[in-house]
């Protein structure tokens, strides 16, 4: 049978449902780098998440790893030490809806700072005592050239605290923008570079070594793009990324090409972002895994884009809701790398996750619901005729162990639409293979007739649903 047509493909549903309503959701593409694989890509399935601890405040606002060997996050109004069993609190923090920072200054200046409800603290890591050093005006932090940077997003103003001490900040030692009109609202280290982006605009500074105040900006390096979502920017270990605005429109995503930006989202990912009413509280996270680069961005009370910048391909990450029968955003909203795992934080409570490719459940240990949807089939607008349609994928994958458990003989779900996708008929159930059944065939037949013929394939079970070829046996009417 030839190839199931665009089956091995990114997110993109246009304004025209007829044009292109592609979906792909907890599931990402890779390429195969060999020249021999049977097809270009495969489909592969998104980590799942596993329970490390919880502690009584909540949201995880904020994770840092690799502070001196040691690792923090912020719960909701609280800070905490977590050293890969248990959590220590320490200390109370202000709050607020946004997200906290946190970054340190080495082992020469032994200090974390955060900024957490417009407050900057340090918490000295010999003492573990914290101190409100900032007492209003700390939006974001970050840390450059033995400086500990705050910006104050309301007033677009960008202080600086003495060399390695955080603890002491010159009130005379800021700066404020005077290339362009709309004030600095967020703020990242790229480079040994600051980016400071207003709504509008960018620019990039540098430590300049000027006296009295260090950091000037970068002649010529003056970008017509600024932010629409001021935590949509992140960079981490990846090239900074964020949800755009200008003069002219906004919500397009960037990347930073040297001191330019690159549009990376499409118009398929552009359509559903201005059709959400509020980008205000958008938060984003990097991270990296098998060779694969992932800026997650979430949007609330509407959905997380990820965009893989190693196949510079868009899926989503989301989480089912069995109640209402929706996907809804991914529920983790920050991550670390720390002792050897990828931690995650909870964006409803108080619970750090270990996100991992061997684990198949979502948060709360419910099933995590995989979908691809592929493109709309059809061929001059005459009936297609689809005989068979079928996945090939790793089988034999069942859990074992007692027959009423979930994977035991872990099952694909197919419906398909004749009408473009506007309306389906009933899902059509097809094993992937108890353990050790090594020979199943994924194969739906026959599936129908249309002009406009769109399928749709999910996976419920936690086992490694990993999807290697599609094919379909299909023939062209005359009328």
């Amino acid at each position: 049978m030839p190839p199931y047509p665009g089956f091995f493909g990114p997110a993109y549903q246009s304004a025209s449902y007829m044009a292109a309503t592609e979906r792909c959701i907890n599931f990402y593409l890779e390429k195969n780098e060999t020249p021999n694989a049977p097809t270009p890509y495969c489909l592969l399935p998104t980590p799942g998440f596993e329970l490390l601890v919880t502690v009584a405040e909540g949201p995880i606002r904020a994770i840092v790893s690799d502070v001196d060997s040691r690792c923090f996050f912020v719960a909701g109004f609280a800070l905490y030490e977590w050293n890969g069993t248990t959590a220590t609190a320490r200390g109370t923090l202000a709050a607020d809806e946004f997200p906290a920072t946190l970054c340190w200054n080495g082992p020469a200046g032994g200090e974390l700072f955060i900024t957490s409800g417009d407050v900057g603290y340090i918490l000295t890591l010999a003492t573990n005592i914290l101190t409100i050093e900032l007492a209003s005006g700390a939006s974001m932090g970050a840390f450059l050239d033995g400086y500990f940077l705050s910006l104050d997003s309301s007033t677009g103003t960008l202080r600086l605290s003495d060399l390695l001490d955080g603890t002491t900040w010159d009130p005379t030692q800021i700066a404020q923008r005077t290339a362009a009109a709309d004030p600095w609202i967020a703020m990242t280290v790229v480079h040994r570079e600051i980016w400071l982006m207003g709504a509008l605009t960018s620019e990039v500074w540098y430590d300049a070594g000027s006296f009295p105040f260090p950091f000037a900006p970068i002649p010529g390096a003056f970008i017509e793009q600024g932010v629409a979502s001021a935590f949509s920017a992140n960079r981490d270990v990846a090239p900074l990324m964020w949800v755009s605005r200008n003069s002219s429109g906004e919500r397009m995503v960037m990347l930073a090409q040297g001191y330019a930006a690159q549009r990376i989202s499409t118009h398929g990912i552009e359509q559903q972002l201005n059709a959400y009413d509020d980008v205000t509280l958008v938060d984003s996270l990097i991270y990296q895994e098998d060779g694969h680069t992932f800026y997650c961005v979430t949007f609330p009370n509407e959905t997380t884009w990820a965009y893989d910048t190693t196949e510079g391909a868009w899926h989503e990450r989301a989480y089912w809701n069995s109640l209402t029968s929706t996907y809804e955003p991914w529920r983790v909203s920050c991550h670390a790398h720390a002792f050897g795992m990828h931690i995650m934080g909870s964006r409803s409570n108080g619970a750090l996750y270990r996100m991992a490719s061997d684990v198949y459940a979502d948060v709360g240990g419910v099933p995590m619901r995989r979908m691809r949807q592929p493109p709309r089939i059809s061929s001059e607008q005459r009936h297609v005729q689809v005989k068979s349609v079928q996945l090939v994928m790793d089988v034999g994958i069942g859990l074992g162990g007692l027959s009423t458990t979930q994977g035991y003989d872990p099952q694909v779900m197919r419906r398909c639409s004749r009408d473009g996708g506007k309306t389906w008929g009933p899902e059509r159930y097809k094993s992937a293979g108890k353990v050790g059944e090594y020979n199943a065939r994924v194969i739906w037949q026959p599936c129908g007739q249309a002009r406009n013929y769109v399928d749709e394939f999910t996976f419920t079970d936690p086992v490694p649903f990993r999807i290697a070829e599609a094919v379909i046996d299909m023939s062209v009417g005359t009328h």
